[in-house]
Parts: structure tokens; sequence; C-alpha cells
């Protein structure tokens, strides 16, 4: 029984040891076959450019990495260029509507000294005296309402023609009568022709004014022929020619009234149209320019008086350093000897000399210019009433000055100059240039200049 146990015991250990020798040997053909599969894979690769491949696609890994960095400053660039063009944007808007609310300040100052407003000592308005003023005030504000054209340019329109008329010699009345119908008839005139009205209103004045060409192009004609027949159905027999200028522009006007009748009231007609109502649309934008600048130009005029202030007193003080630099606008007319020496005049003179020498060797025999003496004496035929170098004495004797009451001036950014400028311790002497009120400050200036220098 022995013997047998054991001989079982050896037949179990050998067939362990058989099937760890296998086993061993499995492995051993699993890292053959792993080893040749890995050479084999070096090999496609090299063959096939696949770890080539590897390294781009890591390189464009890389790139696109750079280019995220690249682009998120790029966005941040854009961001800061969208931020300063908006800013340039609205800059350039608020400045259009400071334009337009200052356009039609301006403008309405026009209007109301052209038509005659006026005002009591206690600043009310004086309504007999300023009848004509009311009347246009009225219309143009029937004729915004009814054609909603822009105010400012219609009130600057009839505001020209009625100044233009009056100085011709006509009567309050009648130059306000020209100056309504006048307007009226521009606006008629650029719907018919499609110009805008600019020009319509421009052709007008000229024609009011004795310009044949500008009516020309709208059909219009006020020549002497054309005037004539116009001023015989009136029943005047009088030469054009010899007409004043009041009585040749109201004849002008007429005539281009009776000559304009197929363009009364084509505005109002074809308001619907597409021109008239671009027209339109453009007066509003106007409109809404001008009183979107009207909110704040009252903070705009409080403000700009202190910085109109400020560049006068940096301009001031330039001109204080530049001229403790050494440099001083001298007057070349004065004292030229002063500036230059003897010597040197006498020789700039003779060089002058020559030159002109040379210029009239140069000139034709047309080019010269013949003196002619007028013989001033009125008993020889000279001009009656006695002249002065060809000029009528009365025309003289009639020349008055011109009062522009800049005297009676009171500016308040020169007012807030001169206190700044005193603040910071300067003075004008007689000459009306700056220097310190301090003691030595002068001097002390000069030396700092000096090693600054």
């Amino acid at each position: 029984m022995k013997k047998r146990a054991n001989h079982e015991g050896q037949t179990l250990e050998n067939k362990i040891e058989v099937e760890i020798q296998q086993a061993n040997q499995a492995i051993a053909q699993l890292r053959s076959s792993i080893t040749g599969l890995k050479s084999t894979i070096n090999s496609v690769a090299k063959d096939t450019g696949i770890k080539s491949l590897t390294g781009q696609i890591n390189q464009a890994k890389k790139s696109s990495s750079e280019w995220s960095k690249t682009w998120s400053v790029m966005k941040k660039t854009i961001n800061f260029s969208g931020i300063y063009l908006a800013g340039k944007q609205a800059l350039s808007t608020l400045k259009e509507m400071t334009n337009a609310s200052i356009d039609f300040t301006e403008t309405t100052n026009l209007f109301e000294v052209s038509m005659g407003k006026v005002v009591n000592e206690y600043g009310n308005l004086d309504r007999e005296a300023s009848k004509y003023y009311l009347k246009a005030s009225d219309f143009q504000d029937k004729l915004t309402e009814k054609l909603g054209i822009n105010i400012e340019e219609s009130m600057r329109y009839q505001a020209l023609f009625n100044s233009m008329t009056k100085s011709m010699g006509l009567g309050a009345n009648y130059a306000y009568i020209l100056s309504e119908n006048m307007t009226k008839l521009g606006y008629d005139l650029a719907s018919l022709y499609n110009i805008d009205t600019e020009s319509a209103m421009t052709k007008l004045r000229a024609g009011l004014a004795g310009q044949t060409e500008p009516l020309r192009e709208l059909g219009l004609d006020i020549t002497e022929q054309s005037l004539k027949p116009v001023a015989e159905s009136l029943g005047i027999t009088e030469s054009i020619r010899n007409m004043s200028q009041a009585e040749k522009t109201v004849l002008r006007y007429i005539a281009v009234l009776r000559q304009a009748q197929i363009a009364q009231g084509d505005f109002a007609r074809t308001m619907d149209s597409p021109a008239n109502q671009l027209r339109i649309f453009n007066a509003q934008v106007t409109a809404f320019k001008r009183n979107m600048g009207n909110l704040w130009q009252g903070i705009l005029g409080g403000i700009l008086p202190y910085i109109n202030a400020v560049m006068m007193v940096i301009n001031e003080l330039l001109k204080m350093v530049a001229k403790l630099f050494g440099f001083k606008v001298s007057n070349q007319s004065v004292n030229v000897s002063t500036s230059i020496g003897a010597d040197d005049l006498a020789s700039d003179l003779g060089t002058a000399s020559d030159n002109a020498k040379k210029l009239k060797n140069q000139l034709m025999g047309f080019d010269e210019i013949n003196n002619i003496n007028l013989d001033n004496d009125t008993s020889s035929g000279g001009i009656s009433g006695g002249s002065i170098g060809g000029i009528d004495q009365r025309l003289l004797d009639a020349l008055k000055g011109y009062d522009n009451l800049m005297d009676s001036v009171s500016n308040k950014a020169t007012e807030i100059k001169d206190k700044i400028l005193e603040w910071l311790g300067f003075t004008e002497d007689v000459n009306g240039e700056l220097k310190w009120s301090w003691d030595n400050m002068n001097d002390i200036a000069k030396i700092l200049v000096t090693i600054s220098g």
C-alpha cells in the first residue's frame, strides 16, 4: 500500500511540472509575438509616416494653443477699437447736435433783427413796433406745421430776402410781402425742378439782384426785354434803365411770379412724393438734432467761458516763456536801421534796385503802366463839387464811422482769464506784457531760463 501511494504522488508531481513547462512555453511564445508585433508596428510607422504624422499633430496642437492666445488678444483689440469708434461717432453726433442748436440760435437773431423785433427798456416785446416780426413768426409757424420744413432754413431765407429788399430802398411793408412770397416760391421751385431748397433760394436772390443766368436755368427770364412788357402792362412807359434799383427789384419780382405760375403750390400738391417726403424727413432729422442740442446747450454755454479762459492763460504764459528765451516778435517796418546796419541797408536797397531794372527790361510794352493825371479843376471840365484823387468830395464827406459796439462788450472768458493770472501772481506792464508781481521773480526766472538753456 505504501509503495502504491508513493507512485501516485510522483505521478501528480510530474503532471504539475509538465503543466508549468507548458505555461512557460506559452508565455515565451506570447513574448515573442508581442516583440514581433512591436517590430511590425515600428516598421509600418516608418514606412507610412505615422510617426511623422504624430509629430505634426503635436505641432498642430501647439500652434492651435498659440492661435487661441493670439485670438484672445485680437478680441481685446477689436473690443477696444469698437469702443474707440463708438466714442468717436458719439462725439461726432454730439457735435452735429450742438452745431444745429447754435445755427438755430444765430438764425433766430438774424430773423429778429431783419424783421424788426423791438423790446422796451424792461425787455418786453413792443407789439406795435414789432408787427412785421410777429407776422413773420406766425407765417413761419404755419409753414413748418403744414409743410414740415426745417424752420431754421425758412427763417434764414425770409430774413435774407427781407434785408436784401429793404437795403434796395423798399419800405418795410413791401419788403415783408416780397420776403414771404419769395420764401414760398423757393420751396415750390425746389419741388417742381427737384433741386435742393438752398439752390432755389440762392437763384431767387440772385435774380432779384439782377443776375439773369441763375433764374434762366429754371426757365425764368428777367432780362430788360422781358421786363419791358411787364412794365407796359402796368401802364409804366419809363425806360427800364432809368428806373431806380428798388423799382427794378419790384419789377423783377412781379415778372418772376408771373413766369413761375406753373410752380405755384407744387410742394403742397406733391407732398406725398418720395422726393418731398425725403425733404421732410431730412428736416425732421435736423429738428431732432437741434432739440437734442438745446437740452444741454445751457450747460455747454456755462462751461465754455472757463475753458476759453484757461486756453487764454496758457497762451499768455507761452508767449511770456518764449520772450524769456529770447524770441520776440518785432515790427520790421519800424526802425529798420536798429535791426540792420547802414551798410547792409544800402546793400539791400541796391539789390532791390537792380532787380527792379531787370524786371522792367523783361516787361513788354503793353505791360507798362502809364499814369494818367486827372484834371480836378471843375472850371476846365473836371468833376463837379470838387474831388480828391478822382473821387467826388461829396462822397468823401458822406463817409461815416462804423460802431460794432466792441467797446461796450464784457467778455466773461477774458474776465476769468484776468482773475486766474492775478491769482497766479501775474500783472501787465504799460505795454500789456505779462510779468510776475512777486519781488525778484523776474530775475529768478531769467536765471532759471539761462541755466536750463
